[in-house]
């Protein structure tokens, strides 16, 4: 043909043929930064084999990913990182009447989180403040019921968490991703006395827009935070 093409998979591409032919290649090249990776890449070309003649610095700009609420066993948990997916398949789980019942198969994630944390520890921020920064460490989650009762296992996770909202029926608590997740392992279920049928619980996690413009002003979460529910169907 008119020239050779050849892409290695270390990201190396290299092209020869007429200046034509190497220019029009050239003009169509695409760059794609590895999953859930930003800051400065660096992109050099070299002719023939030879010294490198430049070098091109690549500014790769974070987005703020979802937050998943992810249920064991269930293949709808991963849904792709910018993308929001309300509720997946139907999720069933069968109970006993009058029996309480550890939802230990909840669980919440952000590809963002980590990267915040390591971020902060970089410029040296403290943790524990209510400002922007160290907020966007948190995750919010709020689990919900209707025929029975949410509350946690004394003793359990829960005692770690920031606990917002704490009645019969709701909880909404705030914490570090490891935080939010014992807590979730330490949360039980009662259904109401004689109740039988199904029950939804809804859990839902917010982010607070990792690297968006969401900003903590006198307790208000401006735009920039994201959110992902999912409802579980609660057989008894």
């Amino acid at each position: 043909g008119e020239g050779d093409l050849v892409v290695q998979n270390d990201g190396v591409v290299e092209i020869s043929g007429p200046l034509s032919y190497v220019n029009g290649l050239l003009g169509t090249l695409k760059y794609l930064g590895d999953a859930n990776w930003w800051g400065e890449d660096v992109m050099t070309i070299s002719l023939n084999g030879g010294e490198v003649v430049r070098r091109i610095v690549i500014d790769v700009v974070p987005v703020n990913d979802y937050p998943e609420v992810r249920l064991e066993g269930d293949v709808s948990n991963v849904f792709g990182n910018s993308t929001a997916e309300i509720a997946g398949s139907e999720f069933v789980v069968d109970l006993v009447e009058d029996v309480e019942f550890l939802i230990d198969f909840v669980s919440v994630y952000d590809a963002d989180v980590d990267d915040v944390y390591k971020m902060e520890m970089e410029v040296g921020s403290v943790v524990g403040g209510n400002n922007d920064f160290n907020l966007k460490n948190l995750l919010e989650v709020e689990v919900a019921v209707d025929h029975g009762g949410v509350s946690f296992v004394e003793g359990g996770g829960g005692g770690r968490v920031q606990l917002l909202v704490k009645s019969d029926r709701r909880v909404v608590f705030r914490g570090l991703l490891d935080v939010v997740n014992a807590a979730l392992k330490s949360l039980v279920y009662l259904n109401d006395e004689n109740f039988s049928g199904d029950d939804e619980m809804v859990v839902i996690v917010r982010d607070f827009g990792i690297y968006g413009s969401a900003v903590y002003d006198g307790g208000v979460v401006n735009e920039g935070a994201l959110t992902h529910k999912r409802v579980v169907t609660l057989r008894i």
